[in-house]
């Protein structure tokens, strides 16, 4: 993987450029609603149409995790994700209503069952962030560069390796890219993939990821996050065609940049592969 010095080179190009147009500022300015990030977990499910949420985290960057699962018998959760505002003691949650928070008592006017106010009672922790490094990471990011390379050896024996820069996360661009290089993927498999293309990634001081995706539902994982290091895992049932797998790496930080070094543990078709990840990331609102 010679070609991937090159390509650092040009993100470390990119990071200096930032580094000067912030006046050699390496601290972004704080996220948008920093003061306001809390989970608040309820003390029993709340019902909302077909939805049973447990719990709506509410970010450092005006966005919120709603976290629920279709109905009291289903295995498993998933999110709603998307913007929040506040105003006059109110959050507007985008595609799914307004609430208020009293100490542990909140108030609920949804939009997805179209009923009235719900009062229900919570645990409401406030998020707060342990260093710099991390109060840097917790917004929303979306991708403007990144390297991938990857290896790993097949059943029969043969070596798979090769790296190439993208100007997005598109999974199917990556399959196609891993297919090009010898590793054998299905028709089928890269038709599942297809759809997950990487909008937008937002990290939380509460130990929350999600990334979102074009047209897919997001991807939740629970963050480690210790200073600019971090770590998350996923299983089968998160992305499609991989038997699962842990990222790791570190974050350093330049007014709205963000240069993400990583290692990537991958399984697929029962065979593990390793992938390194260099990504230029911009923040977004």
């Amino acid at each position: 993987m010679k070609k991937v010095f090159v390509y650092v080179m040009g993100l470390a190009a990119l990071l200096a450029i930032s580094c000067n147009n912030k006046d050699n500022s390496t601290n972004p300015e704080a996220p948008a609603t920093q003061e306001l990030a809390q989970l608040i977990q309820f003390s029993s499910p709340v019902e909302m149409g077909a939805y049973s949420f447990q719990s709506i985290e509410l970010t450092e960057a005006s966005r919120y995790i709603a976290e629920y699962t279709l109905s009291k018998t289903s295995a498993g959760a998933s999110i709603l994700y998307g913007k929040y505002t506040y105003s006059n003691g109110t959050f507007n949650l985008d595609g799914l209503g307004s609430m208020k928070v009293d100490g542990n008592k909140v108030s609920i006017n949804p939009s997805v069952a179209g009923g009235s106010t719900i009062e229900v009672q919570a645990t409401v922790t406030r998020s707060s962030a342990k260093d710099q490094s991390a109060v840097n990471a917790c917004r929303n990011w979306t991708i403007s560069k990144i390297i991938i390379g990857i290896s790993g050896k097949m059943k029969d024996g043969s070596t798979v390796e090769g790296d190439k820069m993208f100007n997005k996360l598109d999974f199917k661009e990556f399959a196609d890219f891993a297919k090009r290089i010898g590793l054998e993927i299905s028709d089928e498999d890269l038709e599942k993939i297809s759809y997950y293309d990487v909008q937008e990634i937002c990290m939380t001081s509460a130990g929350s990821l999600v990334v979102e995706f074009a047209d897919v539902d997001p991807f939740y994982a629970d963050l480690n996050l210790n200073g600019s290091n971090f770590t998350f895992s996923f299983s089968q049932e998160d992305i499609p065609i991989l038997s699962g797998g842990k990222i790791s790496g570190s974050l350093n930080f330049s007014g709205s940049t963000c240069i993400m070094d990583a290692a990537a543990s991958l399984v697929y078709n029962e065979e593990p592969y390793s992938v390194t990840l260099v990504v230029s990331l911009t923040e977004v609102q």
